[in-house]
């Protein structure tokens, strides 16, 4: 098993768990299958905004992380509220799955 990194550890402290947003972004992703044409495709549009949001935010995250503490408290601040838009985001998105 692998040892934690710092970007690990930083993640932890937001309450972000990269791997479980990764898993609901495809469960949002399948449940569209079931939707209306004009339904799924601004789920789609949802779901890749999402997505490089995610991306985004994981590769500020190891840059934060290979900077450590010299990044500043700005910057972790930023982060952590980018973390917060994502699971609001997703979260919004499952929730029209459910209407």
């Amino acid at each position: 098993m692998e040892e934690p990194t710092k970007k690990d550890d930083f993640l932890k402290s937001l309450g972000v768990d990269m791997d479980a947003i990764k898993a609901r972004l495809a469960e949002i992703k399948a449940a569209g299958g079931k939707l209306t044409a004009e339904a799924k495709q601004d789920l789609e549009k949802t779901v890749k905004g999402l997505e490089a949001t995610q991306k985004q935010l994981e590769s500020r995250m190891g840059e934060w992380a290979r900077a450590g503490k010299v990044a500043g408290a700005d910057v972790a601040e930023g982060l952590k509220r980018a973390a917060r838009e994502l699971k609001k985001g997703i979260d919004e998105a499952a929730s029209h799955l459910k209407k």
